[in-house]
């Protein structure tokens, strides 16, 4: 006896549970995705190999005349050292629409290095767009560093994954996946 109410029991629970769990709406549209902004950096070489960007080399061009364009600004003041400075450009606009979705908070370039040398490093641009820069080094020479982030859906409407394409000056450099991408360019 008591294993028939126990089973009856088990069966009703069951029930009980596939009708909870499987009337959900399937309201996928409504989904608020944060990506990872995208960062960007250079590393500048001469055609010895040479670090251009190590301003403790005799081979360091001039970082007070390198300038870095992005979002229509311009870096008015010479790179920060490792980071030290937190906001370079806002948004400052009062007709701003709210969202919950994360923004990208664009930085101020700042110089750095790892093991495999010194590099600017430049962000943050949208995870999920398209961002673009221009780096105006001390000569005046131009380099334009961009970068494509493609997001791929699965049929019900969740993402599947995100393809991002580098660019400079127009040509594809790399297919990746990764939020950070070191271009290497040589002078």
């Amino acid at each position: 006896m008591k294993t028939k109410y126990f089973s009856i029991g088990w069966m009703a629970l069951c029930v009980w549970s596939l009708i909870l769990f499987s009337s959900c709406d399937d309201d996928w549209h409504n989904y608020i995705y944060d990506f990872a902004p995208v960062y960007m950096q250079v590393s500048l070489t001469d055609d010895a190999g040479h670090d251009l960007l190590d301003t403790t080399s005799v081979y360091a061009i001039d970082m007070e005349s390198v300038r870095v364009c992005m979002h229509g600004y311009m870096s008015d003041d010479t790179l920060s050292i490792y980071g030290d400075s937190i906001g370079w450009l806002y948004y400052e606009t009062a007709e701003t629409a709210p969202t919950r979705a994360y923004m990208p908070i664009p930085k101020r370039p700042f110089l750095s290095h790892d093991e495999s040398g010194y590099y600017i490093c430049i962000g943050e641009f949208a995870g999920d767009g398209l961002g673009e820069c221009t780096v105006i080094w001390n000569d005046s020479a131009e380099d334009v560093l961009s970068c494509e982030s493609k997001v791929h859906y699965r049929s019900n409407g969740k993402v599947k994954d995100i393809t991002r394409r580098f660019y400079l000056n127009g040509k594809l450099v790399k297919k990746t996946s990764d939020l950070v991408f070191r271009y290497k360019i040589v002078k």
